[in-house]
């Protein structure tokens, strides 16, 4: 604010905050950040900016006249003013990239020209000028015009519904080649950001093509994760360490992004088109070749003291990323979990590198690796490394390293390959940890460098079947063999935690502690007959009884509402079991079934043609009641599911 313009505008510091951009921006670059500023450019340039005279004479207006600069970027003559006056100096001086905050519509003085589209396109080849990458940040300047920058969506909203929203709405712009697409984090305004919320928003962002915290204005508006209570605190401090330690892998899928059109988030209907299931999951997705994301979008429920998600895993093998539980796939999942627990999943043979904790306090490429690997199946890795900084890369100056595992029965081998290609952004050599996941005790653990043998440390933790291996610091010119085996028939394990998960989740339960112990002894009968949860009626509410017959006996329903106007109902039976049964009517006549509970169906909610089966007309009433062994209903008559 000052005596010529009253607006959101601006290319000068604030002298009373930053008396020394330099120096401050100097302190940032050595702390590894970068620093981007945001530009509101559509007001013009008025006599207080520091850089007015400089403009004035370039674009033919005298100085002293103190006349604002009408903003055109129409035209050459201010466009070429705007970028070498206003945006280099600021560059100079420690300035990374821009964030291009455009919200005026396509109002232009050339016909047909939307400003958004145009700044977008200068500003991205600006930005790759004396052989820098190109980078901005910016708003949706159609298609197209996506090709140029990170995705900026504009103010979400701080509520549940808003963090609901996001990941069906992330993984659709892969369909539209808009891959890195973000959001504010945590919201940006109109809402109350209560811990749990914050957290869980957070742990979604960890999954996100970008991982963006923003708000607006304001002494409430926090954003920093010590500020959000002692609960919140250590849960997105980990998730956000975790994002870090994940760069390896998510740098290298970035790169298949560039070259393969591979989106880091897509949804599951790309690997499985011809699966019904993967039309009727909209809020899970790929993250990368190696992992499936359900984050968790709800509160905590008031009786079970856990939030819950449902999962469809494709056919196979699978694994939770973070317990190394085993999972079947061709299955729904209902997820149950506490604060600080995030639904990722990945396929047998999934091998992921990260950075190890000495590595994730910088960007260069790590010199710690960690490689989890998950057991069960061949698979290769392409762990793709450069210099992160220029266009070097486009003329081979980047370096990939294999990482694969291959499987026989009784024996695996874990092969770190030599570098190739353009090593000189990759360490001389690295510290390599891997945890394999999914194997029994070895009964040999065979280290080889070049064909040499090399000791090595390593450790078993049965009750996560996790095999620990310290292989040492490894020349990244040199090839790494791990071989393991076992004199029984196989060295895969897949130890049955269902009931164990249970345990836990009682534990998390409101109510009296005897009741709790007496429900665990019988954990292993209510999942032979489910109607031995009967005689607890009087000790867990519905809810508590709901969740350990849906984790139990692999069956439920699901209420999809929170991507727009295609709502529906989701029912699964995994095991087609004669104990569970619903009842479905709509007030139309449209629908009424009734019957065993299916292995798997939907019922949209959002008919839009006669020709649609299985789909109600949008003004119809419904009513499902689903039986959980005649335990627990869900009924509605007003199109909304409750218990």
């Amino acid at each position: 604010l000052n005596e010529y313009h009253r607006g959101w505008t601006g290319y000068s510091w604030s002298r009373e905050h930053f008396p020394d951009p330099e120096t401050f921006l100097k302190r940032m670059h050595d702390k590894g950040l970068k620093v981007s500023l945001n530009l509101h450019p559509h007001e013009g340039i008025h006599p207080h900016e520091e850089a007015y005279e400089a403009v004035a004479a370039a674009v033919g207006v005298d100085p002293a006249s103190k006349k604002a600069i009408p903003f055109d970027i129409a035209d050459p003559i201010f466009t070429q003013a705007y970028f070498e006056h206003l945006h280099h100096p600021l560059e100079q001086q420690g300035v990374n990239f821009w964030w291009i905050d455009w919200q005026q519509g396509t109002r232009c003085s050339r016909e047909g020209l939307d400003p958004l589209w145009w700044l977008n396109h200068l500003h991205h080849y600006d930005s790759g000028r004396d052989e820098k990458r190109p980078l901005i940040f910016s708003r949706w300047g159609g298609y197209g015009n996506h090709r140029y920058q990170i995705g900026f969506s504009g103010d979400t909203h701080i509520t549940w519904r808003s963090l609901a929203f996001q990941p069906h709405f992330t993984s659709c712009g892969s369909n539209a080649g808009y891959t890195w697409w973000s959001h504010d984090i945590g919201g940006h305004y109109k809402g109350f950001l209560e811990p749990e919320l914050y957290t869980r928003w957070v742990q979604y962002g960890v999954f996100s093509p970008i991982m963006r915290l923003h708000a607006a204005k304001g002494y409430y508006n926090e954003r920093r994760p010590w500020a959000l209570g002692a609960e919140a605190y250590p849960i997105a401090r980990r998730a956000m360490r975790l994002r870090h330690a994940l760069i390896p892998y998510l740098y290298s899928m970035a790169r298949r992004t560039h070259t393969e059109a591979f989106p880091l988030v897509r949804p599951m209907y790309w690997s499985h088109a011809e699966s019904e299931e993967a039309y009727a999951c909209p809020n899970q997705y790929w993250f990368g070749s190696e992992m499936i994301a359900a984050p968790f979008l709800k509160p905590r429920d008031t009786d079970t003291r856990l939030s819950r998600a449902v999962v469809w895993l494709p056919d196979g093998d699978w694994y939770n990323f973070f317990t190394g539980e085993p999972y079947a796939g061709n299955q729904w999942h209902a997820l149950y979990g506490t604060l600080e627990e995030i639904p990722i999943f990945v396929p047998k043979g999934a091998i992921i590198p990260m950075a190890a904790d000495n590595s994730i306090h910088h960007t260069q490429n790590p010199v710690d690796l960690k490689l989890k690997v998950f057991a069960g199946t061949d698979n290769t890795f392409e762990l793709y490394e450069d210099d992160g900084q220029t266009k070097a890369f486009e003329t081979g100056a980047f370096s990939i390293t294999e990482i694969t595992q291959k499987w026989d029965h009784n024996r695996m081998s874990l092969t770190l390959s030599a570098a190739r290609g353009n090593s000189s952004a990759v360490p001389a050599a690295r510290t390599v940890k891997a945890e394999i996941v999914g194997v029994r005790a070895p009964d040999a653990v065979i280290l080889q460098i070049n064909g040499v043998p090399r000791k090595m440390r390593f450790d078993y933790t049965p009750s996560t079947e996790c095999l620990t291996i310290d292989l040492g610091n490894i020349p990244t010119t040199a090839k790494a063999v791990l071989s393991l085996t076992t004199e029984t028939t196989t060295l895969l394990s897949r130890r049955d935690r269902l009931i164990e998960r249970c345990a836990g989740m009682i534990a998390h339960f409101v109510t009296h502690t005897q009741a709790k112990d007496r429900v665990r002894k019988r954990l292993e009968d209510i999942r032979n007959d489910p109607a031995a949860l009967l005689e607890f009626r009087a000790l867990l509410t519905e809810t508590q009884r709901r969740a350990l017959i849906e984790v139990l006996r692999g069956t439920g329903v699901e209420f999809i509402d929170n991507i727009g106007d295609d709502k529906a109902i989701i029912m699964w039976n995994n095991e087609q079991s004669g104990h569970f049964r619903f009842h479905f009517v709509s007030s139309g006549g449209s629908y009424n079934k009734h019957g065993i509970a299916p292995r798997f169906k939907k019922i949209g909610l959002n008919k839009k043609s006669r020709d649609e089966a299985d789909t109600l007309w949008p003004h119809e009433k419904w009513a499902l009641c689903f039986d959980y062994a005649g335990m627990a209903a869900l009924e509605s008559g007003s199109g909304e599911l409750s218990l």
